[in-house]
């Protein structure tokens, strides 16, 4: 199945001349919105596309449509074709050890129009840890970085030229940190052990997989301190007069007896 996937243009400033594209450098904002794309995979049950992302490699996925679960290995990438119409845009997988067969014929993975373009003309295989384009005796030739080639091995960026055609080579070596925001479930002590199930690409979904949270172990005492409630702590109780206040107040109740005495006196 052919996939078709519409990325966004202009990634990298490619011309026609002599008859096959020219490869100049990528700038540096194309970088960084590479590195937040995901990658593409490849079932080897169904051989149908799907995204995941970069975290996923070293780990096992779930293919949704035939349940089939298999690993995302080191070298899995993706083709783009960047210059050329109609193509511009499809994305075709690199999925270690699958090969890739490109050409004008229907049964190749990519297939792409043209006079320029052999039935047959490229293939890529997973030959010692790298990818290599091989030229199938094309009548035009295949061109890495603009030199032709018969065999090569291709490195991440490499532009791949067939025909009028240009192919950009995507094989991240790592992830991107601080750009992945896809979750994927890891084999961590204690974390579930089921794989990630991928979207079919076909169907423009996203893979979306959650993390797992640990339960606490059973008996464990917990070391937490109660939420608050948000409430303030109540203020203390205000104390009474002080002592010197009683006093004061005795000595005024004492001189207004003694008043009192005295004029019961006088009027006696």
């Amino acid at each position: 199945m052919h996939q078709v996937n519409r990325t966004a243009s202009g990634a990298l400033r490619g011309s026609v001349q002599a008859g096959r594209p020219r490869v100049d450098r990528i700038d540096t904002g194309s970088r960084l919105a590479e590195a937040r794309m995901p990658i593409l995979v490849r079932c080897p049950a169904c051989r149908k596309n799907a995204e995941v992302s970069r975290a996923a490699i070293g780990l096992q996925v779930k293919c949704r449509d035939c349940q089939h679960v298999f690993d995302v290995p080191p070298g899995t990438g993706y083709l783009t074709v960047e210059w050329g119409l109609p193509k511009v845009g499809e994305r075709v997988a690199l999925t270690p050890p699958q090969p890739v067969t490109i050409g004008r014929a229907e049964e190749n993975d990519l297939v792409l129009p043209g006079a320029r373009v052999s039935r047959h003309h490229t293939r890529i295989v997973w030959q010692d840890g790298a990818w290599l384009a091989q030229d199938l005796d094309s009548g035009n030739g295949t061109f890495v970085n603009g030199a032709r080639i018969h065999s090569v091995a291709l490195e991440h960026n490499a532009g791949l030229g067939i025909g009028d055609f240009l192919i950009r080579v995507t094989i991240p070596t790592a992830r991107a940190p601080g750009h992945d925001t896809t979750l994927v479930l890891g084999h961590e002590p204690g974390a579930a052990a089921h794989p990630a199930v991928v979207h079919d690409a076909d169907a423009r979904e996203r893979t979306v997989v959650g993390a797992v949270a640990l339960p606490p172990e059973p008996g464990a005492a917990s070391n937490r301190l109660p939420p608050s409630t948000g409430r303030p702590a109540p203020r203390p109780a205000s104390r009474g007069p002080t002592s010197s206040r009683w006093i004061t107040a005795l000595i005024a109740v004492a001189a207004l007896l003694l008043t009192v005495i005295v004029l019961i006196l006088i009027l006696e």
